[in-house]
């Protein structure tokens, strides 16, 4: 996989907020992305359980936004399940859902460490290989 050191991924509570007009944060998820220079990687889970929000104008909205590559997918190949499975484990104690777990498992293969997520306990807990730290981006202010 390719490094996406510069990138910033996008967990399922910023792209919610983004399509969600009624969310608190969603002016400044607009606004963040409005001024945003650096590209975003996600992956299909954060869009699924992103879509599961919405409701049908926002999920279009979602879509199209995808479609005109405005966000990479990067897809999580089978072999990482096994990895996956073990971040589960290491962070039983905070229940976390697949999709956080495979973005925690993302960032270690494409070595990007900058997220955007309203997740703060979870990936502030969270560590990529090399025991490093996701650099929380603030977009909320």
């Amino acid at each position: 996989m390719p490094s996406y050191e510069r990138a910033l991924i996008a967990d399922s509570g910023f792209v919610v907020s983004l399509f969600a007009p009624r969310e608190a944060a969603h002016e400044a998820a607009v606004n963040f992305l409005a001024a945003n220079e650096a590209p975003i990687i996600t992956i299909q889970g954060v869009i699924t359980e992103t879509c599961f929000f919405l409701g049908a104008k926002g999920r279009r909205a979602l879509l199209e936004w995808i479609s005109r590559g405005a966000v990479t997918l990067l897809e999580i190949p089978a072999q990482a399940y096994a990895d996956i499975g073990a971040i589960t484990t290491r962070y039983q104690n905070l229940d976390p859902d697949f999709v956080d777990c495979a973005l925690v498992w993302l960032a270690g293969e494409v070595k990007c460490r900058r997220i955007l997520t309203l997740d703060e306990r979870d990936f502030g807990t969270f560590r990529i290989k090399g025991n490093k730290r996701f650099d929380m981006i603030e977009w909320q202010t």
